[in-house]
């Protein structure tokens, strides 16, 4: 087999045909061996100075035995990035979580996990940028439906959370209370 891909393993017969009728071979298991690959999208997390924050790296890989590395990249120097001790960060299988608190600006910016197994190191590590949180952007695009007597729907569209989670409230201009709509 040339060119496989992860996604060919499975169960393979071979099979042979003439004249005098078909015949077909006992089902081989053929499992593909692959690097670590991300199972988990890029990520924002923001975060306050000395507040501390858990990072969970996943991968998917074969075999799954694997070894994780961490490094950071400070985004406000544009230093090298510099390998996180592994007493940082724990490993159980196809997870690791670090535990990372910026105590100083230098230590916003790019985290980012590595995996290895027999196979050989992941091409593209799992990216965490973690900023310093904020406060959330306005809601746009705001819009009324289905008004009636009683009610209506109102439909906004966030902003930037800050990096944070955010909820949202909804007030009359005369500034009394209507509805806590939703967290997002």
């Amino acid at each position: 087999m040339q060119q496989v891909r992860r996604e060919g393993s499975g169960r393979y017969q071979c099979s042979a045909s003439n004249v005098e009728g078909d015949t077909l071979s006992s089902p081989v298991n053929i499992t593909i061996k692959y690097t670590p690959r991300c199972a988990v999208s890029p990520s924002l997390r923001g975060v306050g100075l000395m507040e501390p924050l858990n990072v969970t790296c996943r991968v998917d890989a074969d075999p799954p035995d694997v070894t994780f590395s961490w490094t950071f990249n400070n985004s406000v120097r544009r230093e090298q990035s510099k390998v996180l001790p592994s007493q940082r960060f724990s490993s159980e299988g196809l997870v690791s979580v670090l535990y990372y608190t910026p105590i100083s600006e230098r230590d916003y910016g790019t985290l980012l996990c590595y995996a290895s197994n027999s196979v050989g190191t992941q091409v593209s590590p799992c990216s965490f940028t973690v900023i310093s949180a904020g406060p959330p952007e306005e809601v746009s695009g705001c819009s009324v439906d289905n008004v009636t007597s009683h009610s209506a729907s109102i439909t906004c569209t966030p902003g930037f959370n800050g990096g944070l989670p955010q909820q949202f409230l909804l007030q009359e201009t005369d500034q009394q209370l209507v509805q806590l709509t939703a967290g997002a």
